[in-house]
């Protein structure tokens, strides 16, 4: 479990009553007071991290199901005891009797609103911008859909040419707000807005709005049905194991044979950070050094909430089954990203101080392809920015994020602790 959280921060939890929905129109409200997230005297079991010698491992307990179990092992206490739970409490006043309430660390986003999300979107009067697949099956047997967005009217030896952008999400089942980020986009990418033209006229879509919806379904918070993160299984994705990683790869695979891939893009959200970031790779190659940060950089001019400051592209041994590492690896993609929302909100621009709430995600949303347009249609800012950064970052090395938390609140935190 993690030892920090946004709830010490100023974070409170969304609380909703059907009586106050009913009688004043009332929906998710931030709500509760003496709130505390801290450190428990009970001690987690070492089975808790079990796992067999295939990597595969077990699912968790009801009393483990809120552990951000990934299927490593961690080492334990010689009383067979790992690391500690963590617990957060909280008070509420109740303002009606015989009221049913609701309580969210993040604005719900299930796959039934998933659903009806697509449905709104994929219609008739659609057709010629955005069309829906299913990429795979779940493990549960749920369809795992995918949009490819375009502007399918074009002549198809223009289509052909298009470079591809590949967009993911809800890989963290409890991460709600990578989903409103990620209607912010699609909302955005099918309007008829002349930046969504563009970017239709420019690139063809290829987006998984939700890469877990076993553990969505089901209610966990980090892990798929067997009890593993699936941000951990990039490398050798098995078929049988990680059906999504698997075809989600064999997808860009075979997206390379028609077509070029630009961009990648993982949606998270954070529970320890504020603002919007995004971790990247610090490139190899002394030709391509700081290029991974010229998005990053755009997106801060078009977005106040956006802080570079707190981006991170150090490439970790621990982290290099992630997303944004394997596609940067095995792809070839200087442009590999997890976008990362706080939970809690922004400590900059307009909103400071104030909790994201579902306009505010789906805003980041729009600006994400704004930037995008701009990346690739201001070539004279583009490299403006570019000459800034290498002067700005010779070595190409960033601090960033990770080295700017204190060492003992993260830093030396277990991988199964960090958020992305």
């Amino acid at each position: 479990m993690k030892p920090d959280s946004n709830y010490n921060q100023g974070m409170k939890p969304l609380v909703y009553s059907v009586k106050e929905a009913a009688e004043n129109s009332m929906g998710w409200t931030r709500d509760g007071f003496n709130i505390a997230y801290y450190q428990g005297a009970r001690k987690r079991r070492n089975f808790a991290y079990g796992g067999s010698s295939s990597g595969i491992g077990s699912l968790n307990t009801a009393s483990t199901a809120t552990s951000s179990f990934n299927g490593v092992g961690a080492a334990a206490n010689c009383n067979g005891y790992g690391p500690v739970y963590y617990a957060l409490t909280f008070e509420v006043m109740f303002k009606h009797d015989d009221d049913s309430v609701f309580f969210a660390h993040c604005y719900p986003f299930t796959y039934s609103d998933q659903v009806e999300f697509l449905e709104r979107v994929c219609t008739y009067d659609n057709k010629e911008k955005v069309r829906k697949t299913v990429l795979c099956k779940s493990l549960a047997g749920n369809d795992v859909d995918m949009l490819i967005v375009t502007n399918f009217t074009s002549d198809p030896l223009e289509i052909s040419v298009r470079k591809s952008i590949i967009l993911t999400s809800r890989v963290h089942p409890g991460e709600t707000n990578a989903s409103w980020i990620m209607k912010g986009v699609i909302d955005f990418l099918v309007s008829e807005d002349a930046h969504a033209q563009f970017l239709r006229n420019t690139f063809v879509f290829k987006i998984i709005p939700m890469l877990n919806p076993d553990g969505v379904i089901v209610g966990n918070y980090r892990c798929s049905l067997m009890g593993q993160d699936l941000n951990r299984q990039w490398i050798g994705s098995s078929s049988k194991f990680h059906p999504i990683n698997y075809h989600t790869k064999l997808m860009m695979k075979r997206t390379l044979e028609s077509r070029d891939i630009f961009f990648f893009c993982d949606f998270h959200g954070h529970s320890i950070g504020r603002n919007v970031f995004m971790f990247g790779n610090n490139q190899t190659k002394a030709s391509e050094r700081n290029k991974e940060k010229i998005f990053p950089t755009l997106f801060g001019e078009n977005l106040d909430m956006f802080s570079f400051d707190d981006c991170s592209f150090l490439v970790q041994k621990s982290k290099e089954s992630t997303a944004r590492i394997v596609m940067w690896k095995e792809f070839q993609l200087v442009n590999s990203f997890t976008l990362e929302v706080s939970f809690l909100g922004p400590n900059r621009g307009e909103a400071s101080g104030l909790h994201f709430n579902m306009t505010h995600l789906e805003r980041v949303g729009a600006a994400f392809c704004r930037t995008l347009v701009d990346y690739v249609e201001n070539p004279e800012r583009v490299a403006c920015v570019y000459n800034e950064l290498k002067t700005r970052y010779p070595t190409g090395n960033c601090p960033g994020f990770l080295a700017a938390r204190p060492s003992n609140q993260y830093n030396n935190k277990t991988d199964e602790e960090k958020d992305f």
